[in-house]
């Protein structure tokens, strides 16, 4: 049997988002995911590189774990 963090997931997963961004608190598209690698918390990728810019020390909003790189899931079109 599935938990409820596992069902979720699934279900967030077929309508192509990835939970939601505590920055902008929007849903986060699946294309437009960046996870931060130390800690994996997920936002959408233009917030979380704003966020990054405005700090000495890039840490994660949720955890304050310090970070240097980001996870990026991106859509490709083909070209």
């Amino acid at each position: 049997m599935k938990s409820n963090s596992e069902e979720k997931y699934r279900v967030d997963c077929e309508n192509n988002y990835h939970g939601d961004c505590a920055i902008c608190l929007n849903k986060i598209v699946l294309q437009e995911t960046a996870l931060v690698k130390s800690c994996e918390h997920a936002y959408c990728v233009t917030c979380i590189l704003r966020w990054a810019t405005y700090k000495k020390e890039s840490t994660c909003p949720q955890c304050k774990h310090p970070f240097e790189f980001l996870h990026i899931h991106r859509s490709l079109d083909g070209r």
